[in-house]
């Protein structure tokens, strides 16, 4: 390879800097192992001076799995929710710690195999836990390969465990009942309401503005959308905007909420601090008004209680996956089921 077809670039990662340069139609990083800016400069010289006269064949990158995981802990908090990002982590770190190998490319798909099995079967996991653990991994495993960190990722070679499927409880019309009189008169009930009536997910109804609710159009309007509030962005799990007709069932709960300055509380239904609701301290008030009235149910629960008694009315699954903000394969595998009896006739011929 002749002299001036190799450039060296340095650039700064945590503390120290690396060198990258691309040779022989193959791109390396590796570490300078120092701080210090002239030093990693008269390093890369070094390095520029030896490859252009092929005095040196390049090793391929060797990354430390301890500084990319510095790396990693500020580009995950950046894209995901706090809870989401910390919980990710600390699986991530827990595999790490049983590591013996100290660099990246060292890490095979049996060992992420091993680990996640002793973690079944020592902590009797169940295989979705399993497959969130899996998916934090790869989540890891990946952002090093598109950065071009290591030649593969080790956890896409492994056993994706077999979630097996589970028709989706829902609530019956004397259940709902129950329910709503379990809730009565507490500040919740109308939340409660519009997740059974409107198939709200947890943090949409958290997220619900004023401005998100128009009763006096026709037919009244709620519309789940993003937004910024006070400085704090949301937007829908799905990322997609979407309406949802208020029924006639729900209106009168929407109407009778005490209308709060809404300069001062935006929130449709807030917290008794006139806060936005925390959604895990809302799911614990939940949790214990159906321990007094003895009911087994969840938010999830209600969620499903939507899209399933509209299965039952002969609502096309099209229609329930675009007011649930779902895809329309989710709103097959979940509802479907729930017409059997109604197909009866279709099965003549």
């Amino acid at each position: 390879m002749g002299e001036g077809t190799v450039k060296v670039a340095i650039y700064l990662r945590g503390q120290t800097w690396w060198a990258r340069y691309t040779y022989g139609g193959k791109r390396y990083r590796h570490s300078l192992d120092t701080s210090n800016k002239k030093i990693a400069e008269d390093l890369a010289n070094d390095l520029e001076w030896r490859l252009r006269r092929g005095k040196l064949d390049p090793e391929p990158e060797r990354v430390r799995i301890a500084d990319y995981l510095e790396q990693f802990k500020v580009h995950s908090a950046a894209i995901k929710k706090p809870k989401t990002h910390l919980n990710d982590l600390r699986r991530i770190e827990g595999f790490l710690a049983t590591l013996e190998v100290d660099y990246l490319h060292e890490v095979t798909p049996a060992m992420v195999t091993a680990w996640l099995s002793g973690q079944a079967l020592a902590r009797s996991l169940s295989p979705t836990t399993i497959l969130r653990i899996r998916e934090a991994l790869h989540a890891f495993f990946e952002h090093a390969r598109r950065h071009e960190l290591v030649e593969g990722n080790p956890v896409s070679k492994t056993h994706r465990p077999r979630i097996p499927d589970r028709d989706p409880r829902f609530l019956s019309q004397d259940q709902i009942l129950e329910v709503l009189a379990a809730v009565r008169g507490d500040g919740i009930e109308p939340l409660i309401a519009t997740l059974i009536f409107a198939g709200l997910r947890r943090q949409e109804v958290c997220w619900l503005t004023w401005a998100d609710l128009d009763l006096d159009a026709e037919p009244p309007m709620l519309r789940v959308r993003a937004k910024t509030v006070d400085g704090e962005s949301w937007e829908p799990k799905t990322k997609r905007n979407r309406n949802v007709p208020v029924s006639q069932r729900l209106l009168p709960y929407l109407q009778a909420i005490p209308r709060r300055p809404r300069s001062k509380v935006p929130w449709v239904f807030s917290s008794p601090q006139g806060h936005r609701w925390d959604a895990d301290n809302l799911s614990r008030r939940f949790r214990l008004l159906m321990k007094r009235a003895g009911l087994p149910w969840n938010f999830l629960d209600l969620r499903h209680t939507f899209g399933s008694q509209l299965a039952r009315k002969n609502v096309s699954l099209a229609k329930i996956a675009k007011l649930m903000g779902n895809s329309p394969e989710i709103a097959r595998r979940h509802y479907v089921h729930l017409i059997p009896e109604e197909m009866a006739d279709d099965v003549e011929f």
